[in-house]
């Protein structure tokens, strides 16, 4: 009976550190994940702002994983091309994700509204 108990209690000893490390790891690099989106989100912003072909395209953290997401409408099949070649040339850091749910239709401003004026919230609270 006494050695069941050791090896039970060795594998609690062992386990427990290993569980708390493994979960507060994870959760740094989530937490790094995060901001590098956000990060990355702020500098591409002003990129499509500076395009009138985007003016209906938000980027922004999408996510508690680490997920950067462009969302809108743009007019033709050619603007989404340049789309994607900018979101190509971009380079985002490589923990994230880039995700691409722009559609080609006519300009719905509505449909992005909510999302720029909380893009713009999150940038002007974030400290720089």
């Amino acid at each position: 009976m006494r050695r069941w108990f050791k090896i039970a209690m060795v594998a609690v000893l062992i386990g427990l550190p290993v569980g708390l490390g493994v979960r507060f790891c994870g959760a740094a690099r989530q937490q790094a994940a995060c901001a590098a989106a956000d990060a990355y989100a702020d500098r591409m912003q002003p990129v499509l702002s500076a395009d009138a072909r985007f003016q209906n395209v938000v980027v922004y953290q999408f996510s508690g994983y680490g997920c950067a997401l462009y969302y809108g409408n743009v007019l033709t099949e050619a603007d989404l091309g340049a789309l994607q070649g900018i979101i190509g040339k971009s380079s985002p850091p490589r923990n994230i994700e880039v995700k691409c749910w722009v559609k080609v239709g006519p300009a719905n401003p509505a449909a992005t509204e909510g999302l720029r004026k909380d893009s713009q919230t999150r940038t002007q609270e974030t400290p720089k």
